[in-house]
């Protein structure tokens, strides 16, 4: 038998749902889904019909940006397949409504892992904006830090993260 796996959508940012189907394995046989490697972390599981496929739905894990390898193996055959998904980057900030002043936090997931981090309130194509916080993104690519709203005229303002590698995301904040 040949396994194969397939996938849809094939990009998301942390917390997606993703269809899998996998197909090549053993008639009713339990088909687990895990993340990385064959011993990481399970995403699901499934049994297959007596053609041997099987579909589930599995939720895109905190995971760093870029590429990640999922598997799946059979608990009968011990056949193995691959796929990967792409992780994408995201922002939010909590609460969205605010005043100059109070305390916000800023969340990223899917952010490259181990890397420098700066949030930064008001940066746009055409402004650097005001640097609020910085660190470094976490094995699983999130990172999050308080901040307190700047005096700043009434408005909608996009508090941005941007790793060192360049990868950037928003999220406004109406001040």
């Amino acid at each position: 038998l040949t396994a194969s796996l397939s996938r849809t959508p094939f990009e998301g940012i942390p917390g997606t749902q993703v269809a899998v189907t996998a197909r090549g394995f053993g008639a009713n046989e339990r088909v687990t889904v895990t993340w990385k490697t064959a011993t990481g972390p399970t995403l699901g599981t499934a049994t297959t019909n007596a053609s041997g496929t099987a579909t589930l739905t599995i939720t895109i894990p905190d995971s760093g940006f870029g590429w990640t390898d999922y598997t799946a193996v059979g608990a009968t055959t011990g056949i193995r397949a691959y796929g990967a998904i792409q992780v994408l980057a995201s922002t939010t900030v909590s609460p969205t409504s605010t005043s100059p002043g109070q305390r916000v936090t800023v969340s990223g997931r899917g952010f490259p892992a181990g890397k420098g981090v700066t949030a930064a309130w008001n940066k746009t194509s055409t402004n650097v904006g005001s640097q609020l916080c910085a660190g470094t993104v976490s094995a699983t690519g999130t990172y999050s830090c308080a901040f307190t709203v700047p005096t700043e005229n009434a408005g909608t303002y996009p508090v941005t993260l941007t790793s060192a590698d360049g990868t950037a995301r928003s999220a406004n904040a109406v001040a």
